[in-house]
């Protein structure tokens, strides 16, 4: 192996290294650090799912008073609408005593019958009363989804912009109806929409974006954060791109979204994400190349180090 190719494999490790490194540190931070704004039915999930706040006091109904407090018009003459004075419904103090029982004569006594109680109904993980109280926790993250509208949330609320990532595996798994009326294609398993789920898919992507990203900018266990990397982009294409393809059931080939073939736009994102995809498998399989603290750390020898070769 002559003196150029040597630099050859050690520089274009080096080079993949930097791009991805870069571009998976950059797009890390920008989940993390910067917040967004949601409100109506996506600030309801989030609620459901924990990372929103409830409504404040007044935006949803409280208890029903009781009857004694029930406030009643003073007189006959004040209208409905017009405040006045009130006064408390009277509570009677004094006890009716019970009338009586007149027993009617029986020849023969009949035989005691007593009631059998109904079987348990069957667990329904949607049912929310108080026979839930030692259920599963994805039992109550569904039973809670139901207290919260997009009424609830008229005013925006500020949540990190991660959790963007949260609404698209949530609604993936739960496309809901479509407007011909046709429940939607899920795209993504149930399970894993469901309990806390969404909200650590998320921050996993964004964690490993930024972790990844840094590590293999450093050379450090570059084999393995690269390919951590691919598998992040895979299925951010898959949500962003593939899957919703699929769903509106006019895809190219199957799984491309049906977009003119040479807009840039249109593209562009996807493009993207193919090119780091394959920049971190070539990585991979490449290895870290002798400019790593993977060479400093472990002494990993270069790729195709053998005899030397005439040029």
């Amino acid at each position: 192996m002559n003196h150029r190719e040597r630099i050859g494999l050690a520089a274009a490790p080096f080079f993949l290294r930097v791009g991805l490194g870069i571009t998976f540190v950059w797009a890390g931070l920008g989940k993390v650090l910067p917040e967004m704004q949601v409100q109506g039915e996506d600030a309801a999930i989030l609620a459901s799912l924990g990372v929103v706040a409830a409504p404040a006091k007044g935006t949803t109904p409280g208890p029903v008073p009781s009857p004694a407090t029930i406030p009643v018009p003073a007189g006959p003459d004040v209208k409905p609408s017009t405040p006045g004075p009130t006064q408390p419904l009277p509570v009677p103090t004094e006890r009716v005593p019970a009338k009586t029982p007149v027993e009617v004569p029986k020849s023969e006594p009949e035989p005691r019958h007593e009631p059998k109680a109904p079987p348990p109904p069957k667990h329904v993980a949607t049912r929310a009363d108080d026979s839930m109280l030692g259920a599963p926790a994805f039992v109550l993250a569904q039973a809670a989804a139901a207290r919260f509208t997009a009424a609830d949330f008229v005013e925006p609320v500020s949540v990190k912009r991660v959790h963007f990532i949260t609404l698209m595996v949530y609604k993936a798994a739960n496309p809901g109806v479509g407007a011909d009326g046709k429940a939607g294609t899920a795209i993504w398993p149930s399970w894993a929409a469901s309990d806390r789920w969404p909200v650590l898919l998320a921050w996993a992507a964004a964690v490993t974006e930024l972790v990844g990203g840094a590590f293999v900018l450093l050379g450090f266990l570059t084999r393995f954060w690269s390919l951590a990397l691919t598998g992040t982009i895979v299925v951010a294409a898959w949500l962003t791109h593939f899957g919703p393809a699929i769903q509106s059931g006019d895809a190219i080939l199957g799984f491309l979204p049906n977009a003119p073939r040479f807009d840039i736009r249109a593209w562009q994102t996807l493009l993207w994400q193919l090119m780091l995809a394959m920049s971190g498998l070539a990585l991979f399989f490449a290895g870290p190349g002798a400019m790593s603290l993977d060479r400093l750390l472990f002494g990993a020898p270069p790729v195709g180090a053998g005899p030397t070769s005439a040029s």
